[in-house]
């Protein structure tokens, strides 16, 4: 009897966390064309909960119902954090990171065979 009602517990808490969480979706474009950006990571901030876009930049991922805000990176771009909303849809545009790159150096190598 014992064991069938901690089961119980069990599954009653495992029932309750799923109704605790949502789903969020969206998609991710670039602000330079408006394009969707395929791989773009989608992370619940401060958890280890996270997926990518497809290729079209669209995403859906599961918080709970604690959850704070989503981080948007992507190789290139800015990292955005967006916080939750009661809405379902987190549609978000990414910046281009710039990075001026100075002092760059060009060698060149030259081998040379001299045959007598």
């Amino acid at each position: 009897m014992r064991k069938l009602s901690f089961l119980l517990v069990i599954l009653l808490l495992s029932a309750t966390q799923l109704l605790a969480q949502r789903t969020i979706t969206g998609k991710v474009t670039s602000a330079e064309d408006g394009g969707g950006i395929p791989g773009v990571t989608v992370l619940v901030k401060g958890t280890s909960n996270g997926v990518l876009t497809d290729l079209e930049g669209k995403y859906n991922i599961s918080v709970s119902k604690n959850a704070v805000a989503l981080q948007f990176s992507f190789v290139g771009m800015k990292t955005q954090e967006v916080a939750i909303t009661a809405s379902n849809v987190m549609d978000v545009v990414l910046q281009s990171e710039a990075q001026n790159i100075e002092g760059v150096v060009e060698t060149i190598l030259v081998n040379m065979n001299v045959s007598e």
